[in-house]
């Protein structure tokens, strides 16, 4: 029996693709205002605005290089709950166009990534489909959120200084 699933699949400011789960992507925004935090890692170094809250704003490319920059074009306001049963939260994505639905089956299944090979970012994917011919992870936005990736990244140049 072959199960079927709807997923939005977005691609950030360096061109990586990758998918959320159909009910994980709340709203698109093409304009967003954002405000600077200092002191936050690179991949995260801004809040914004939405619905009387202020949302983290994930650079999703800077999380494989810090240095990266890029104008901010798009936004992608993502839902994720820490634990069932508990409200949801929010996150915005920093999106390079604008996101599309897909319906994806298990037939469709594909390996990780060399990309996301790097222990800090295996739990970052929780599966992989093919999607016309582009290999597409389905991120954990949990993950992507959690403190256990930011301070996996912290820990990157220390390591690479070792």
């Amino acid at each position: 029996m072959t199960t079927a699933a709807h997923a939005w699949v977005l691609t950030d400011n360096a061109d990586h693709r990758f998918a959320v789960a159909n009910v994980e992507m709340v709203e698109y925004l093409s304009e967003a205002t954002v405000l600077d935090v200092p002191y936050s890692p690179a991949y995260c170094p801004a809040v914004m605005p939405w619905r009387g809250r202020l949302l983290p704003v994930i650079h999703y490319h800077r999380l494989f290089d810090p240095q990266a920059t890029a104008a901010l074009k798009h936004i992608g306001v993502l839902a994720y709950q820490s634990h069932p049963g508990e409200p949801l939260q929010h996150v915005a994505l920093v999106l390079g166009s604008a996101p599309y639905r897909v319906t994806v089956t298990d037939q469709e299944s594909e390996a990780l990534p060399e990309l996301y090979a790097e222990a800090a970012y295996r739990p970052l994917v929780r599966s992989v489909f093919c999607h016309n011919t582009v290999s597409l992870p389905v991120l954990d936005v949990n993950y992507l959120i959690s403190p256990a990736l930011r301070d996996l990244l912290l820990k990157k140049p220390e390591a690479a200084a070792k």
